[in-house]
């Protein structure tokens, strides 16, 4: 009983929407970033995000909901599966590399598909946060980012544009979960 009370508790911590609001913003700007032709937008972005979320988090949500502590068997489980992440991104940026290795060398023709990498690349990292933090809306943004990147391919939008739709979609969402947390924390402190 505790654990499946535990179990919701940890996915509701993630429904407020900032994490959404928060990366769909960035992923936003790093597409922007594709467009002006500054592609290591996301080496500033990134890291700036997750600082935004950390500060709206404490700022925002934990005064209405108050702070979390996880049993230890929760926090150990969600410390492997981010090990478990970051080993699954590694290889993907591995895998980036190879492939740029191999279509430069002319070992590979996917020239076509170049503008859909950042786009198809962003899908994984979604889908496994999705996974990560249990919530079924980011494999919604997978989908969009993967149908982003070939929809993007086959009308010549470049890479920037995919980016620019997903982080939108996600943005909106988010904003909207925020909203809706928002709204749901005055009705409850007028109710006490």
């Amino acid at each position: 009983m505790v654990n499946s009370l535990e179990q919701k508790l940890f996915q509701r911590y993630w429904d407020d929407g900032i994490v959404d609001l928060i990366g769909g913003v960035a992923v936003l700007f790093i597409g922007v970033g594709y467009l002006m032709e500054q592609v290591l937008a996301e080496i500033v972005v990134v890291p700036l995000g997750v600082v935004a979320w950390m500060i709206l988090r404490a700022r925002i949500v934990e005064p209405r909901a108050g702070y979390v502590k996880l049993s230890r068997s929760r926090r150990e489980r969600s410390g492997r599966e981010l090990a478990a992440t970051v080993g699954v991104g590694t290889g993907m940026l591995i895998l980036f590399v190879a492939l740029g290795v191999k279509v430069r060398s002319g070992d590979a023709d996917l020239s076509r598909w170049v503008d859909g990498l950042p786009a198809l690349l962003m899908a994984l990292p979604v889908l496994m946060a999705g996974a990560l933090i249990r919530a079924r809306r980011f494999a919604v943004y997978a989908a969009v980012f993967v149908l982003g990147a070939v929809s993007g391919v086959q009308m010549g939008f470049g890479p920037g544009a995919p980016l620019m739709v997903g982080g939108t979609v996600m943005g909106v969402v988010g904003a909207t979960l925020l909203a809706r947390f928002l709204a749901g924390a005055r009705a409850f402190q007028q109710t006490e």
